[in-house]
């Protein structure tokens, strides 16, 4: 009953943002060496460290953390650490998880910054956007991705915020595992590097779990998802604007 209630699904929002990393490799693949091979090791070491780091922190709260207190605090990682370590021991604990939110947002720009970098590349209307330093980072990209970051840092709560990228997250997730399906549809005898193992079976659990975790969301969540669903549908329109003066500039030129 615990399983299939309202209160379980919203739950796995804080489990999918734990979960946010494994796959981080995928923004990066363009400039992986031998990203055939390197891209599927990095997902399958990813999922697995993870997995491990994920189970074996939350077996340490349920262990040694006090229940009561930990029931629906935000905060349950800093009160189990003070529960374990005692005040100081907790203290030291709270800044190194402070400290890993904070590379988690690193972690985000530079991911982001390369989804960017490839926009700006695919269309000419944002090319500004593909621009790099002597290094051969996108400072351009960086600059805005990190201006961002730090706009949703100061819009509202942690659990606003989180809940906000999480609905974005779970439905672009969603648009590209079924693209996934469309591709394989449409193009049966295109080149892929990389098969879905199983397929269609992975492809087809995500989107049931994910659209059952969206439809208790959006019942739970309204103003977190109707944000969220707004940033997509500007995304949308941007995007179709960003297309038509591409081809513009593309029909001028030839």
């Amino acid at each position: 009953a615990l399983v299939v209630s309202p209160g379980f699904a919203n739950s796995l929002v804080y489990v999918m943002f734990s979960y946010l990393g494994w796959n981080g490799a995928a923004y990066i693949a363009g400039e992986i060496k031998n990203p055939q091979r390197t891209v599927h090791l990095a997902f399958i070491l990813g999922i697995l460290i993870v997995m491990a780091l994920y189970v074996s922190l939350n077996a340490v709260f349920l262990w040694r953390a006090p229940w009561t207190e930990m029931q629906g605090k935000e905060d349950a990682g800093l009160i189990a650490a003070k529960a374990i370590f005692g005040s100081t021991g907790g203290w030291w604990m709270g800044a190194l998880i402070a400290f890993g939110a904070v590379s988690t947002l690193a972690a985000f720009t530079l991911a982001g910054s390369r989804v960017s970098q490839r926009i700006g590349q695919d269309f000419a209307a944002v090319g500004f956007l593909s621009r790099v330093n002597r290094f051969g980072a996108p400072w351009v990209a960086v600059i805005i991705q990190t201006a961002i970051a730090l706009i949703m840092l100061v819009s509202g709560t942690f659990d606003q915020v989180t809940n906000y990228m999480m609905s974005q997250l779970t439905l672009c997730s969603i648009l590209a595992v079924l693209a996934v399906i469309i591709m394989r549809w449409r193009l049966p005898q295109a080149k892929r590097p990389f098969r879905v193992p199983l397929y269609p079976l992975p492809a087809l659990v995500f989107l049931c779990m994910s659209s059952w975790m969206i439809i208790f969301w959006v019942k739970a969540r309204p103003f977190e998802s109707g944000l969220g669903l707004f940033t997509l549908l500007a995304g949308a329109i941007f995007y179709t604007f960003m297309n038509t003066v591409s081809k513009q500039k593309q029909n001028r030129r030839s």
